[in-house]
């Protein structure tokens, strides 16, 4: 049973006794494309929520419905929301998706289907990231359509998500605040809070009020200021721009390297990236109006495609950024990028693959710690077999099988290939000529030498290398 201690659904961080709620883990089974059950481990490996958790595969491999899924199982009070104010103390939650018919059709769950569907979390976890107050909530929380749902504490659980077209809403903040956290991840026409539109309105705030409220506004709107600094790159700070007998409303500017610029003029990238993080500000700053830190308080952040539209440099900087200003959530993102995957090297990936026609979940797959980005991308975690153009791959494989055949009769071709591949790769060559010799040795040592013991195969490799590439001396 999840009880609350006030009437009113905001979270007091300050008085309300209930710990903060993550996610551990995600179990899914007939629901779109997943068949089979699909399990997501989304804990650290040690007992604890991983920071990050990043979601990789295909087009079409269910990324997106898994988000869903988590947003699904947001708790809501036994019914609407126009009910929750009557009566909040003693109350049961529910997963949301078991109380929400509009979920249930976008997520293509039918009740009369013959092979039911399941979404279910085991076990969740309670409690700051940095406490030593940490324990795992087991049994926890599940649907399908035999049991409905089942009743746990976890009244404090708090998700945004935001799907791949995050735009940012024109019109007024009342116009532009959606009340579902989640809904742009379900509809792409779906548009977020106005960000301009918000800043001005905490401006206003801030001029029409004093005292102790006022000193809270200018603290708040400081901080969201410099936290958009932080995370935006090149944005040197922002101000508001004074009505003139040409501009007859009030708007905001942005400083750059290039001078100032209205914020609506702002690239694509710029305003994405302000539209989910103005809306994940704003609904921490509402949730936790007691806090002297509300970015640093609990939530879950879900982002569908979190590299689209920011420059390779933004997203290597990115996720580290965050996590230093919303020191308290859980981010469950995906990507197609390798270079999200690089920029937290500690991050828990994941990677769904499509097998014999069936989804399956790899947790966790290999450490990529210290590797460059043409090894990732080959690695099992993009299954992209070269890096090279196709012309230049032509060419290598040319050249592995004349190897194979130990240059008989093909010794010419074999030094016009050389020739060819040092002009067009210039002082890559040398390591692209080594990386095709390990990759030749490591495939020819799965065929042929299989009852090798690993310290046997180690040594031959090394002969082999100085063999074929003398350079490896």
């Amino acid at each position: 049973m999840a009880t609350v201690n006030e009437n009113n659904p905001t979270y007091n961080s300050n008085k309300d006794p209930l710990e903060p709620i993550y996610f551990m883990d995600l179990s899914v089974a007939n629901v779109r494309c997943f068949g089979e059950t699909v399990s997501l481990d989304l804990s650290d490996g040690n007992g604890k929520p991983a920071r990050w958790t990043v979601i990789l595969g295909d087009n079409g491999t269910g990324k997106t419905t898994l988000l869903q899924c988590l947003v699904g199982m947001e708790p809501e009070l036994g019914g609407f929301w126009e009910e929750k104010e009557k009566n909040l103390k003693g109350s049961t939650y529910f997963p949301r998706i078991s109380r929400d018919e509009t979920l249930l059709v976008k997520l293509g769950i039918l009740r009369e289907k013959i092979t039911y569907p399941t979404i279910e979390i085991k076990s969740f976890f309670r409690g700051s990231f940095f406490t030593s107050l940490n324990n795992a909530l087991e049994n926890g929380y599940f649907f399908d359509n035999n049991s409905l749902c089942t009743s746990h504490d976890i009244g404090t659980l708090v998700i945004y998500a935001y799907g791949a077209s995050r735009r940012m809403g024109e019109g007024s903040v009342a116009a532009t605040k959606n009340k579902d956290a989640g809904a742009s991840l379900f509809n792409d026409n779906t548009t977020l809070l106005n960000a301009e539109a918000w800043l001005l309105e905490m401006d206003y705030a801030i001029k029409s009020t004093t005292g102790e409220h006022k000193e809270k506004l200018e603290k708040r709107y400081v901080q969201i200021k410099e936290t958009l600094k932080q995370l935006l790159p090149d944005v040197l700070d922002f101000r508001l721009k004074a009505i003139t007998e040409t501009q007859t409303n009030l708007t905001i500017e942005v400083e750059t390297p290039y001078g100032w610029v209205d914020l609506k003029s702002l690239s694509l990238g710029y305003k994405s990236a302000l539209a989910w993080m103005v809306d994940v500000a704003a609904r921490q700053f509402e949730r936790y109006p007691n806090s002297d830190n509300p970015l640093g308080e609990p939530a879950i952040v879900l982002v569908d495609e979190i590299d689209l539209h920011l420059h390779p440099k933004w997203q290597r900087t990115l996720m580290k950024r965050l996590s230093g200003i919303f020191t308290q959530t859980q981010f469950i993102v995906t990507s197609h990028s390798p270079l999200i995957v690089q920029a937290v090297p500690d991050a828990n990936v994941i990677v769904l693959k499509r097998i014999n026609n069936q989804i399956v979940a790899e947790n966790n797959p290999q450490s990529i710690r210290g590797w460059r980005i043409d090894q990732i991308m080959t690695s099992d975690l993009f299954d992209i077999e070269s890096v090279f153009d196709e012309a230049t791959i032509e060419l290598m494989n040319e050249y592995e099988k004349i190897l194979l055949q130990n240059g008989t009769g093909n010794e010419q071709r074999k030094k016009e290939i050389e020739k060819i591949l040092n002009e067009r790769l210039g002082v890559y060559a040398d390591r692209t000529f080594f990386e095709l010799y390990r990759v030749m040795m490591k495939n020819y040592m799965k065929k042929e030498f299989t009852f090798l013991t690993p310290t046997e195969k180690l040594s031959l490799k090394e002969k082999i290398a100085q063999t074929i590439n003398p350079q490896t001396k």
